[in-house]
C-alpha cells in the first residue's frame, strides 16, 4: 500500500507544480480531492470528473 500511495503522490505532484508555476493554488476542494486520490479513496476518473463538474458551465455561470 505504501508504494501505491507513493506512486499516487508522485502523480499529483506535477499538477501541483504546474499550478504553482502559474502563480495559482488549488482550491480547498481540489486539495481534498487530491489527498483522497493519494489515499486511494478516489479513483483518477472520479477526481477528473469532480474537477470537470466544478468548472463546467452552468446557466448561472454563463457569460453574456
Amino acid at each position: 500500500m505504501g508504494s501505491e500511495i507513493s506512486q499516487r503522490r508522485a502523480a499529483v505532484k506535477p499538477a501541483q507544480g504546474s499550478l504553482a508555476a502559474e502563480g495559482l493554488a488549488p482550491s480547498a476542494e481540489e486539495s481534498a480531492d487530491a489527498e483522497a486520490y493519494v489515499k486511494g479513496e478516489l479513483s483518477a476518473d472520479e477526481m477528473v470528473e469532480r474537477a470537470l463538474s466544478r468548472h463546467r458551465p452552468t446557466p448561472d455561470r454563463l457569460v453574456g
